[in-house]
């Protein structure tokens, strides 16, 4: 059986949107996650927030994409702080909140290909775009995909709430 590979609305690196979907059209999510977090918050049964978040502090000396990933605990919180302002304020101007989130009754999904502890207190960046985005929903159930290979992206379906992985299905139910 081949690699299910639906049609859907993509969104790109260091974008979010927040999106009503159609049965015309119910399909969104975002793919080339490799050191970024792509996020999916149910606002609604129809209407969901999606975004590819890429942070992370320049650093020319860094020999690679990767190597720019790496954080020490203070830029950490920074990275943290900025994502959690940014999330609020969208939300705000959107005219929902993580109430809405919490009140929908469906999962987060988050995903991050590349999550992990460095060494000498280093960790990736997307550890601290995970931490604000848990902050921002509160208590509501997290479907995280941390370190899994060759799974890079996802696309949902908000009415069948399925999940279907780059590079194949995954049938489990939000």
């Amino acid at each position: 059986m081949g690699s299910l590979k639906p049609t859907y609305i993509s969104i790109p690196e260091s974008r979010g949107l927040t999106h009503t979907l159609t049965p015309t059209n119910p399909n969104i999510g975002t793919s080339d996650l490799i050191t970024c977090v792509g996020v999916y918050l149910p606002i609604s049964a129809t209407r969901c927030f999606v975004a590819h978040i890429n942070a992370y502090f320049d650093k020319p000396e860094a020999k690679s994409e990767f190597e720019k990933r790496w954080t020490t605990t203070e830029q950490g919180a920074q990275i943290r702080e900025e994502v959690l302002r940014r999330l609020r304020e969208h939300s705000q101007r959107e005219g929902w909140s993580a109430r809405d989130v919490v009140e929908s009754g469906r999962k987060v999904v988050v995903m991050c290909p590349c999550y992990k502890d460095g060494k000498q207190g280093l960790r990736l960046s997307g550890v601290f775009v995970v931490e604000a985005i848990r902050e921002f929903v509160g208590g509501v159930p997290v479907e995280e995909y941390f370190d899994n290979g060759l799974q890079k992206g996802f696309v949902l379906n908000v009415f069948v709430l399925s999940v279907c992985h780059e590079g194949g299905a995954d049938e489990s139910v939000l």
